[in-house]
């Protein structure tokens, strides 16, 4: 329990540091000359609060969201090493599970913070409803294959966030009660990862383009692996000589 604890205050303060690396970058977009600050000062200070109290909810968005992609990789590569044993090498099965569940708990949190910070953007201007009904919003609409699709990119983190919230209900609940709607519905995880996947490959400001695009992509390749070793184990998928 002590260990989960420290670990939420560790990941809460990587909130904090995260959204005042990204502040910076919104608000030296229009900067003042040192001629406009000497000038007026007063109106320079004005100008700042006013740009800092317009962005707060973009740099919470991307900080949030960069977290929560962090956060999936662990929770993911940790949920199939408690099942491989791998993670039992570094950490006790008592710490491991509790360590496994407090990173579900604040993926979670990450997601729901990514998610309604987008209520106070007035860039945008996202409605209650653009944020839980998928297809609604018609923010950065896809075309896929000539198929226009409208926001499909937007409405598969829309749907990933409902998958997210039935996997930590029922973990929360009924891990112990009910393991076979459990195991039923903790399933969906895979399909959240593609989800989240391809949301962020696509509308993630940061991973857009550049080194953290191809992280990203390098951390889906090692999901991909990790799930390929945990279908293995469980004998979905086997290899072998085929009988003769």
């Amino acid at each position: 329990m002590k260990q989960s604890r420290l670990l939420l205050l560790a990941i809460a303060g990587l909130f904090g540091a995260v959204s005042l690396a990204l502040a910076p970058v919104q608000v030296s977009a229009q900067p003042l000359t040192p001629a406009a600050v000497i000038a007026s000062p007063i109106a320079a200070d004005s100008l700042i609060a006013t740009k800092l109290s317009s962005s707060w909810p973009w740099y919470l968005t991307r900080a949030s969201g960069l977290i929560a992609a962090v956060l999936m990789v662990v929770l993911l590569l940790s949920g199939v090493g408690l099942l491989t044993g791998f993670t039992y090498r570094f950490l006790e099965p008592l710490i491991a599970w509790s360590a496994h569940r407090a990173v579900g708990i604040a993926f979670t949190v990450s997601v729901m913070v990514h998610i309604f910070s987008l209520i106070f953007d007035k860039f945008v201007g996202f409605s209650i409803l653009d944020l839980l009904v998928p297809f609604k919003s018609g923010y950065q609409p896809a075309t896929i294959a000539g198929y226009k699709l409208g926001s499909f990119y937007m409405a598969l983190g829309i749907l990933a966030m409902y998958l997210i919230i039935a996997i930590v209900v029922t973990s929360l609940l009924w891990v112990n009660k009910k393991q076979r709607i459990w195991h039923l519905v903790h399933f969906t995880s895979y399909a959240v990862v593609a989800m989240v996947f391809f949301h962020g490959m696509f509308m993630g400001t940061d991973l857009k383009q550049g080194f953290y695009r191809w992280l990203w992509v390098a951390g889906g390749v090692v999901i991909v692996y990790a799930i390929i070793r945990r279908l293995l184990r469980a004998g979905t998928i086997r290899v072998g000589k085929a009988e003769r």
